[in-house]
């Protein structure tokens, strides 16, 4: 589930005082996309009952939005417990509480941030994000931000930038060449798991899904076992060690961070961090690998396993069939 996106975070204050517990809190929650919340009218699919709205289509990738003539209104919605009061207005979530300690207000800011999204997306045909979150504590204003966090940066100059686009213009004549599907299926794999981790809204959102695709990676260009992919890594140059830090763990953990399995436990602290680390190393690791592939294509001194294409397995086709018979019949 969300367990492995759990990442520390710190509560920064507005003022050099020291909290009092009990404390009257105000937590908030900011969104995107604003469509849905009625603080705009572009940037999703949600259109205005009995208005007018132009369907925005983008034909190269095929992304749509509706845009009506008069949007909603910023939302105005209000639901109270007995110990909390929450209102939706706009797009500001802000759930009121009296918290008798930090670990309690910690509890109630992690309930928020990772449910409040979901329950969302169950009614909201926009899937919702949080752009961040912020509040009051006995009046003082704070911030909830990640404690830590790292990135990586690559520093270049304009030679060097234009030599790794004459590279990958060259790999065209190399994917070009018969029988070197697999290194394209490499290629792809790798490209959706470098987006993911671009694409994610919150810090490892997307990280089991990363993992798995770093999986496929090595999947579709060694095929075998894990000790075929080993041996074949070894004999690209890398030591038996940089095989087992780099590349064997996305293998390992291709189904067992909630990729290919339904995952509820728990991580403790030490553990995410070390999934977080491993994640974003890996993305250089790899990086560095399909260049190396295709320079030992160029140098002749590798070749990927051949692949015959071939149509999907009959079972599979039944499976379509039988999904194309339950479509409605406007699909």
């Amino acid at each position: 589930m969300l367990t492995y996106q759990i990442r520390p975070r710190v509560l920064r204050l507005d003022s050099d005082q020291v909290p009092s517990w009990p404390a009257d809190v105000v937590i908030e929650l900011h969104f995107s996309p604003g469509q849905p919340f009625g603080t705009s009218r572009t940037g999703g699919r949600t259109a205005v009952r009995n208005e007018k709205a132009s369907l925005i289509v983008n034909a190269n990738n095929g992304q749509t939005e509706v845009q009506s003539s008069r949007g909603l209104k910023p939302l105005e919605v209000v639901v109270e417990w007995p110990d909390r009061r929450c209102e939706l207005k706009g797009n500001m979530f802000t759930m009121t509480v009296r918290a008798n300690s930090l670990s309690e207000l910690e509890d109630d800011l992690q309930s928020a941030y990772y449910a409040m999204p979901t329950l969302l997306n169950a009614f909201f045909v926009d899937p919702p994000f949080v752009t961040h979150v912020g509040g009051t504590l006995n009046g003082v204003k704070f911030r909830w931000e990640l404690a830590r966090f790292k990135t990586r940066v690559e520093t270049t100059d304009q030679s060097h930038q234009e030599t790794l686009g004459g590279k990958a213009i060259v790999g065209l004549a190399t994917l070009g060449k018969g029988g070197r599907r697999r290194l394209f299926g490499a290629l792809h794999y790798f490209h959706v798991a470098s987006r993911l981790a671009r694409a994610s809204a919150t810090a490892g959102e997307f990280m089991a899904e990363t993992l798995l695709n770093l999986a496929k990676t090595l999947e579709v260009l060694f095929p075998g076992d894990r000790e075929s992919v080993r041996r074949e890594l070894i004999q690209l140059g890398y030591t038996t060690a940089e095989v087992e830090a780099k590349f064997m763990p996305a293998m390992l953990l291709r189904s067992k961070v909630d990729s290919a399995h339904v995952l509820l436990s728990l991580f403790n602290i030490d553990q995410l961090k070390t999934l977080h680390a491993y994640t974003l190393d890996a993305e250089d690791a790899f990086r560095e690998l399909m260049a190396r592939v295709l320079t030992r294509i160029e140098e002749g001194s590798f070749e990927p396993h051949p692949y015959e294409v071939r149509a999907v397995d009959a079972e599979l086709v039944k499976l379509v069939e039988t999904l194309k018979a339950n479509l409605p019949s406007n699909s």
